[in-house]
């Protein structure tokens, strides 16, 4: 039953992308945007659904890697999406919506194959805060390469595809600077709720110690491009630099940390 929910799930995500495509490139009749969007808010739901299922069971949280990346895609089209209403960024439905689409349905076949385990509250909103953390703040560094791309056949006066397809530069580092705002936010909830949920005694093992000393860095960087943009106007290059930056520092903290340092 989950997998043909996440069969249909998965065809309306392909769907959103596919009539959103079309609205790019047909030159006759264009698809009617609120039917876009509420096939959309109808797969978003449906995804939710399922995936909370699958990450809550009577024998406690699945966090396997399919359920982290189906968390990290309900994160991002639903940031879209309202962003969508208020921006001109609609087009990135083309990009991100197959993604999802791929998440729901590997969730769904192998999601729960990690063993359940039981947290206190208060780490599990930690870890659920650095998900959704880390997940916006890769989105961030998505944008900001796409956006960088942008700068570069604007300056070259390239009028290729990708300046057809994509949203105008002004929304898309508006969407940019929106991205790391939210992400930062959380990411600082992040750090707070890990140094007073983990202790301090855990805080000083090597590898933990190790892993909060590159967030920070991370922090810090999103902190400076966040104060450059409200007091010195940084955007363009310097931005997308910035943001990726950023991002390295985070995935080292997240993921390299082991592969870095032999303890």
């Amino acid at each position: 039953m989950i997998i043909l929910s996440a069969s249909l799930t998965s065809m309306a995500y392909l769907l959103v992308s596919l009539l959103q495509g079309l609205s790019i490139f047909s030159k006759g009749k264009k698809p009617n945007k609120n039917l876009i969007i509420a096939i959309a808010l109808i797969a978003i739901m449906a995804h939710i659904h399922i995936l909370s299922s699958q990450i809550w069971t009577e024998n406690g949280v699945i966090l396997s890697l399919y359920n982290i990346l189906s968390l990290i895609s309900i994160c991002f089209v639903n940031i879209i999406l309202l962003s969508s209403f208020r921006k001109p960024v609609d087009n990135l439905f083309v990009f991100l919506f197959p993604f999802a689409a791929l998440s729901v349905l590997l969730s769904s076949i192998w999601g729960t194959d990690a063993a359940a385990k039981h947290f206190e509250l208060g780490l599990i909103s930690h870890i659920f805060l650095s998900i959704i953390a880390y997940s916006i703040l890769m989105i961030s560094a998505v944008q900001a390469i796409l956006l960088w791309l942008q700068n570069h056949q604007l300056k070259h006066n390239l009028n290729g595809r990708l300046t057809q397809v994509l949203p105008s530069l002004q929304s898309m580092e508006r969407l940019l600077f929106d991205l790391i705002l939210i992400g930062f936010v959380l990411l600082t909830l992040s750090i707070f709720t890990g140094i007073v949920f983990k202790g301090f005694a855990e805080l000083s093992s090597p590898e933990i110690f190790q892993k909060l000393i590159f967030t920070i860095v991370a922090w810090l960087i999103y902190l400076a491009l966040l104060v450059g943009h409200l007091m010195l106007g940084w955007r363009g290059v310097i931005a997308s630099k910035l943001t990726i930056a950023g991002f390295v520092f985070l995935v080292i903290a997240f993921l390299g940390t082991k592969l870095l340092f032999i303890n």
